[in-house]
């Protein structure tokens, strides 16, 4: 059971809304993370969710063996959560679902700041949000 306010999407997606303190990945969230390690077959990400993600190094457009990115830790990549599952880690990619770069990838300036779970669905689901009006009043972003 959980307490929050019952949303919906087309064609037939529900879920709850609430304001739980940690983020809970779910199948194709857009999150940004951060490399934590690198392994021979993945990296580590932290999504500030309750356990590290793995990125595979092949997760990238055009990916091959020796193709692999390189990446050092503190790189701050814009992902898309590929498998979610409770007490798992979960699986991140730098493609879209048809297998393309798109947005995805390394972030090479800018600013990371941290909001609430609640804030940040409201800056993404709101197509006039006066936070970010007010923002780009002062500051040019995407």
């Amino acid at each position: 059971m959980k307490a929050g306010t019952l949303r919906f999407s087309k064609p037939n997606k529900y879920w709850v809304e609430s304001s739980q303190k940690r983020y809970v990945p779910c199948v194709e969230d857009t999150v940004l993370g951060i490399v934590v390690d690198s392994k021979a077959d993945n990296f580590l990400i932290d999504i500030k969710g309750p356990a590290l993600a793995f990125l595979h190094v092949l997760a990238f457009e055009g990916g091959t063996r020796r193709n692999i990115p390189k990446f050092e830790v503190g790189t701050l990549l814009y992902l898309r959560v590929v498998k979610a599952n409770f007490g798992m880690n979960p699986e991140l990619s730098c493609t879209d679902a048809s297998g393309k770069a798109a947005e995805f990838g390394p972030l090479r300036d800018g600013y990371m700041f941290e909001t609430s779970n609640g804030l940040s669905r409201k800056l993404l689901s709101s197509p006039t949000c006066p936070v970010l009006e007010a923002l780009g009043k002062k500051l040019s972003f995407e």
